[in-house]
């Protein structure tokens, strides 16, 4: 009978093929920059002004999410 795989194993797996193969790096690398730019366009259209990233941190603590 196999093992349920826990989200340490699934790290641990992930993990060891960066070693093997850093590609996947890159990959997550891009994906993760695309994340944060859409994040702080979409935060900066949200709250404006120069003191947006406070503005959106009030908020993202507000519900929960820091």
């Amino acid at each position: 009978m196999a093992r349920v795989l826990s989200r340490m194993d699934y790290v641990e797996l992930y993990a060891k093929a960066l070693r093997q193969d850093n590609r996947h790096f890159a990959q997550q690398k891009m994906l993760i920059e695309s994340q944060m730019k859409s994040s702080s366009q979409l935060f900066g259209r949200m709250f404006g002004g120069p003191d947006f990233k406070e503005k959106a941190r009030e908020y993202l603590r507000k519900v929960g999410l820091i």
